[in-house]
């Protein structure tokens, strides 16, 4: 042999056939039709087979995994768990790596290398990693082919509220109470923590027909609030569920199904739980598409800006305008009870409201020369994201006035929000609760919180002509909110019945059709003396 700074590359193959001939580790080539080209003395001693019953047999023979479906498209290395069938006809577990050979551009052959997955099995067992418990449930797969098992992934619902009100320490505590409550829950599953908001719950032995059970235990004890340092903090989350064999063969697609379904879970609400169907796949698909939609509509600004401008109950002139969102579909204009529960589901409400604030600061120097302020509604979510303040501080600066922004009353009763009003209040920003009197009401938000303006909801504006005890509860938000020295507005003003009901009880500020319906915030800048003579 020459010196090894001189090897011949015939050498550097010779060394490397050799290698792969005697490592205790699994090599298989194959060429791009999985036709096998070789395999090494590791394979044979597993497999219990012999060359020549091999050899120029498809892979798909003796390997069985999803996986190899999807060779022809893969454009980069990957790693997977497989099922290795033996001669005799039993079946072990393998993780195999996937290696491209190339030759320039063009795909020559598949190689794949990797070792056989001995029998660890053990339950109540908390894995570090996801990549772990799945490699583990592959093995119980292949070991029990006929025993039932359910993944069930739970994801914390309000984390991000939590971590944001109470620091990322606490958080990361209720995330442990939550594991050790689940692992007394279910002594003899597998727990891994996918992410700090995301746990895998896999149970052995146990058929769809124990979820009803199953799933009441798991919100009879999660959904008690959590004492930490004295604070009692609520918990809500989902639940996304699949089972073998029903819903897929291998753990890796079990867990991608339970996410499915968690997502769709995730859509409806919080504490809603789903199990995988085929009909899921269907309605997964229905849901990209609404948030493809919704990311074409934010690309090609189909978006727009709606205001309704809010009138003085006495002197009749507009003292603001609530800016409301539409969106364009051909010439069609969408109102947002068509499109706002997909914004909220999909995460993308807070970059929907992003646009809105970017879109009010272009036209801040026309909104500077009306006398009347913007309302701008703000969700929970972006509520509670860091650059809120920032956020906020940075349209104040641009704006001469001080703006309102409206926020729904559900968000009142999250943890750490009263110290988040109180830096808004430091920008000279007004607060307004809007929809008030409907779902979570509480006369005390208007004691312990620093609201300038409540809305009453357009339900009781409605009804209260023809139902006294209606009447009533409007008369005791405008009283009590006068002597708190809140103002008052009325949503949803349609006759001048209400509008002189509403003046004899000295609500501030009146709204609605009877007055003028939403129009565009170019037409409202433009003809704002126009709305404000009608």
């Amino acid at each position: 042999m020459q010196s090894s700074g001189n090897i011949s590359k015939e050498e550097i193959c010779n060394l490397i056939y050799k290698l792969a001939l005697e490592i205790n580790k699994i090599i298989i080539i194959t060429d791009t039709q999985r036709t096998i080209l070789f395999a090494n003395e590791a394979f044979y001693k597993i497999s219990n087979y012999l060359k020549e019953e091999i050899i120029g047999q498809k892979l798909d023979l003796f390997i069985e995994s999803s996986k190899l479906k999807n060779l022809s498209i893969l454009r980069k290395n990957y790693s997977f768990i497989a099922k290795l069938k033996k001669k005799d006809g039993i079946y072990t577990t393998v993780e195999l790596t996937i290696l491209l050979l190339k030759n320039k551009d063009s795909l020559e052959a598949f190689v794949f290398f990797g070792k056989e997955l001995k029998s660890i099995i053990s339950h109540n067992k908390e894995f570090i990693n996801l990549k772990e418990t799945l490699k583990h449930v592959e093995i119980y797969i292949t070991e029990f082919r006929n025993n039932p098992i359910l993944f069930i992934v739970l994801e914390i619902r309000n984390f991000f509220t939590i971590s944001s009100s109470f620091g990322l320490n606490v958080a990361y505590k209720i995330t442990k109470i939550l594991n050790n409550q689940l692992k007394k829950l279910f002594p003899e599953a597998y727990i891994s923590n996918i992410r700090l908001d995301q746990v895998l719950i896999v149970i052995f032995n146990q058929n769809k027909h124990y979820l009803p059970g199953i799933i009441s235990s798991i919100f009879d004890k999660l959904l008690s609030p959590i004492n930490i340092n004295g604070e009692e903090i609520p918990i809500s989350f989902n639940l996304g569920i699949s089972t073998y064999p029903e819903d897929a063969d291998n753990a890796e697609d079990l867990y991608e199904k339970a996410l499915l379904a968690l997502d769709l879970a995730k859509n409806k609400g919080e504490n809603i739980h789903f199990s995988y169907s085929k009909d899921i796949d269907i309605l997964i698909k229905k849901e990209i598409e609404k948030r493809n939609e919704i990311l074409r509509a934010l690309k090609y600004e189909k978006f727009l800006l709606y205001v309704q401008p809010i009138y003085s109950s006495k002197t009749f002139e507009i003292e603001s305008f609530e800016i409301l969102l539409r969106l364009k579909h051909n010439e069609e204009i969408i109102l947002p009870k068509h499109f706002i529960e997909i914004l909220e589901n999909s995460g993308l409400i807070t970059k929907v409201e992003n646009w809105i604030f970017e879109k009010i600061k272009l036209l801040a120097s026309k909104i500077n020369n009306i006398k009347a302020i913007p309302s701008i509604n703000l969700s929970a979510k972006s509520f509670f994201t860091p650059s809120l303040i920032d956020k906020l501080k940075n349209l104040r600066e641009i704006l001469k006035s001080p703006f309102i922004i409206e926020l729904t009353e559900r968000l009142f009763i999250e943890p750490n929000v009263f110290s988040i009003l109180k830096e808004i209040k430091k920008l000279d920003i007004l607060i307004a609760i809007d929809d008030f009197g409907t779902g979570y009401s509480s006369l005390g938000y208007l004691i312990d919180f620093p609201v300038d303006i409540v809305k009453i909801d357009m339900n009781f504006i409605k009804r209260m002509i023809n139902e006294p005890k209606v009447m009533a509860i409007v008369q005791v938000i405008i009283d009590l909110s006068k002597k708190l020295g809140i103002k008052t507005l009325a949503e949803g003003v349609e006759n001048e019945k209400q509008l002189k009901i509403l003046q004899s009880l000295n609500c501030n500020y009146l709204q609605g059709f009877y007055f003028s319906k939403p129009v565009s915030i170019e037409d409202f800048i433009l003809n704002y003396e126009k709305y404000q003579k009608k």
